[in-house]
């Protein structure tokens, strides 16, 4: 599990620290940098998935605009198990590097010119590949890769959770950032973990009481499924009809279920759920939690969320107004918060004072 991250230069993420717990919610202001913070752990898990090249268009549009063209984009991850990975971007050079109780353990460097080649290092061996080959199939195999692979970022929407996906095959699908692939997911779980598809069946019967049953029909294209329900009374509805907020609980329960993430990423996981399921998506994140599974990170603008919370699971995101920098930090370290936290829940902390005011 990760225990913190150090991020340099990445968009307004110029010196930002952020400790992890099992669970937390990042608040603060429109462009404080919340989605920065989620998408700079996402890229991670994106590149070592094979999904993205840091090629020198990545370190432009990325870079933090402050600082000198030829400081790197950095990410530092420590590991509760004493273990630390170590990902520098330059705008023609990749170097990863992963330590554990002071050894180095790996290293790998790419590097990018004018060539279509990249150069692979590890150690004295040297391998040539293709760039589009080259998404760090050196240290694919390593636990903490791994482990940092499956970080995921997801801000669900009720338009692609009712379309039709492509018939699950071999490989456990996985749905994408927007929740497009649900079906495939579900097609999937009913063949071959039947056992996690019936749990995603309990838990949405269990809070929405007219539910009977998952169904999976044949969408409009060959070789498609779509997303359908069939309620206690036989009727069926296809995806398309239900509510945006029943679909979006059903994403949140395919997720937390199907265990997509070692480390979730949840943007504003409150839009368009009623007040009354946020507390259920809540519960249901920290159940993930607290079993082991993964670690949660999701931001809101929601005071009703937020109230579903811990003081000490909440942290505030905020900008520096002559820099631009974005900071983290936890709600109980702010001398403001702290004076305040026996009269108010998380949620009128945050959303009642100001920025200033829970500073002092």
């Amino acid at each position: 599990m990760l225990k913190s991250v150090h991020i340099k230069n990445f968009k307004s993420l110029r010196d930002c620290r952020f400790e992890f717990r099992d669970f937390q919610v990042l608040v603060g202001a429109n462009g404080s940098g919340k989605s920065s913070f989620l998408q700079a752990l996402d890229v991670v898990g994106r590149a070592l998935r094979h999904e993205l090249v840091f090629e020198p268009k990545f370190y432009e549009t990325y870079h933090w605009r402050g600082c000198p063209k030829n400081e790197p984009i950095e990410w530092l991850f420590d590991f509760l198990d004493g273990a630390s990975y170590k990902l520098t971007v330059q705008r023609e050079l990749v170097i990863e590097r992963a330590t554990k109780n002071g050894s180095v353990y790996f290293e790998t460097r790419a590097e990018s010119k004018r060539s279509d080649n990249l150069a692979i290092l590890s150690g004295e061996n040297e391998h040539r590949v293709k760039r589009r080959q080259a998404h760090f199939q050196a240290v694919a195999k390593d636990a903490y890769s791994q482990f940092l692979s499956a970080m995921r970022l997801f801000q669900l929407d009720p338009v692609m959770l009712a379309k039709s996906s492509a018939v699950a095959h071999k490989d456990q699908p996985v749905m994408k950032y927007n929740g497009s692939g649900i079906a495939t997911v579900l097609d999937y779980l009913l063949a071959s973990e039947r056992k996690v598809f019936n749990r995603i069946e309990d838990a949405l019967r269990l809070f929405v009481p007219r539910f009977q049953e998952l169904l999976l029909r044949p969408g409009d294209e060959p070789g498609t499924r779509i997303l359908g329900i069939r309620d206690k009374d036989g009727w069926e509805f296809k995806a398309r009809q239900l509510s945006g907020g029943l679909l979006l609980f059903l994403g949140y329960l395919v997720l937390i279920h199907s265990e997509q993430a070692k480390l979730l990423l949840l943007e504003e996981p409150e839009n368009g759920i009623h007040p009354r399921r946020l507390q259920e998506v809540v519960e249901l994140t920290k159940h993930l939690t607290s079993s082991g599974q993964a670690q949660v990170v999701m931001s809101s603008h929601s005071p009703y969320l937020v109230d579903f919370v811990e003081k000490d699971e909440v942290s505030v995101v905020t900008r520096d107004q002559e820099s631009g920098e974005t900071s983290i930090t936890p709600l109980l370290q702010l001398p403001g918060a702290v004076k305040r936290a026996a009269d108010y829940y998380p949620g009128e902390l945050v959303f009642n004072f100001s920025e200033s005011e829970l500073a002092q």
